[in-house]
């Protein structure tokens, strides 16, 4: 059986609106920690993402809205010129020339 939480996503699932980070994706993706112990803030959507809405060149990011340094993954993809925006569930960078 499996439990769930009071937000209803399932224990251990990732929530894009929570404190948390999607580490399944991020390893899936090849991410390793850095020497300071960080990971990446985003990856390249997936072409299945793509083909349902997302702009193509897009990043999945993989910190919820609400994880402690969420706000400095926004300044950084800005910095590259990317907005942040929610697609669907999930907070992807998108080009500011795809907007």
């Amino acid at each position: 059986m499996t439990r769930k939480k009071a937000s209803s996503t399932l224990v251990g699932e990732f929530d894009p609106e929570g404190g948390g980070y999607d580490i399944t994706s991020a390893r899936a993706a090849g991410l390793k920690r850095d020497s300071r112990g960080h990971m990446g803030s985003v990856i390249p959507a997936t072409p299945k993402q793509i083909s349902k809405g997302v702009p193509k060149g897009s990043f999945m990011v993989l910190k919820g809205r609400k994880h402690s340094t969420f706000h400095k993954a926004v300044a950084g993809e800005r910095a590259r010129g990317f907005n942040v925006k929610k697609i669907g569930t999930r907070y992807f960078s998108v080009s500011k020339t795809s907007l």
